[in-house]
């Protein structure tokens, strides 16, 4: 087996913070805006990339991010992973999830996911780990 970088082994650890920062006192922010006899209630969150992990500039960015039921992150119908007909997150419409109730995270990722490349330095990973690590 290869032997994981210290780059690639960074990475792993901001992944890692980036999904559990804030989550022990979370709850499923699309069932938080239903009413209750809608809401899905799982115990079990889900920490879903708004704009895909693929995007670096924004991969590790806690704007970035949604904690979601199983319902809400892929199961259910609708779900933010397929954004069925755009409800979660529609770039043409501010009458979508996003829209509606986080509307400032959704300006702030709609001009960030116009930069299209982004490495980050050694430095820049460490930084960002410690300032996640001091959020935990």
């Amino acid at each position: 087996m290869a032997k994981k970088s210290p780059r690639r082994k960074l990475e792993k650890i901001l992944d890692t913070l980036w999904r559990s920062v804030g989550k022990e006192d979370a709850v499923c922010e699309v069932c938080a805006t239903l009413p209750p006899n809608e809401r899905s209630n799982y115990r079990k969150l889900d920490a879903h990339h708004i704009i895909g992990r693929g995007n670096r500039l924004l991969r590790w960015d806690l704007a970035n991010r949604c904690f979601l039921c199983s319902t809400h992150h892929n199961f259910g119908n609708p779900c933010a992973e397929k954004n069925q007909g755009g409800w979660f997150l529609n770039w043409f419409s501010d009458e979508d999830w996003m829209g509606t109730h986080r509307p400032g995270d959704k300006a702030y990722l709609q001009e960030k996911k116009k930069v299209t490349y982004k490495r980050w330095t050694m430095d820049e990973l460490r930084g960002m780990k410690e300032e996640l690590s001091a959020l935990l």
